[in-house]
């Protein structure tokens, strides 16, 4: 459990790298953790394809938001949206996997034993609130880049 405990501890500092975009990734790749669980064959790897990308991008999303912060200092509209072009697409990408663990929970509860329905449950809650989350950061970075384009074309 080292690799968590260090992982939060680095997620609770004041300047840490990581952000909701890397949690919202983090969420799919444990909620498909806990649905591979369940499968076998082609739909267990699928899954676990899901699942290491997400892991992933973890770290692909805090790298990308930090060009997004880089790019914020020149005051140069190009490269801001070009940064955070690149920071929405990482969050599309987890938005879209969320919502196939999703269907994959869904999926899986017929052929699951009742009694790890709970673990489903948990795991179909923790995509759909990623693909929540994952969405909510895509509409805040289009809302951002037409303020920052409204305010170069005004400014």
């Amino acid at each position: 459990m080292q690799p968590v405990a260090s992982f939060l501890q680095q997620l609770a500092e004041p300047n840490s790298r990581f952000g909701g975009g890397s949690v919202t990734a983090l969420t799919v790749a444990s909620a498909a953790a806990l649905l591979e669980k369940f499968l076998t064959g082609g739909p267990k790897k699928r899954i676990r394809a899901v699942r290491n990308r997400c892991a992933g991008l973890v770290k692909k999303d805090a790298e990308v938001f930090a060009g997004v912060v880089k790019a914020l200092r020149p005051k140069q509209l190009a490269p801001f949206k070009s940064a955070l072009n690149r920071a929405t697409a990482v969050q599309v990408e987890v938005r879209e996997y969320a919502k196939e663990v999703a269907t994959g929970c869904r999926t899986a509860k017929i052929q699951v034993p009742y009694i790890y329905h709970s673990d489903l449950a948990c795991a179909l809650s923790l995509a759909l609130t990623a693909a929540k989350s994952a969405q909510g950061f895509i509409r805040a970075n289009e809302a951002w880049l037409r303020r920052k384009t409204r305010d170069a074309r005004d400014g």
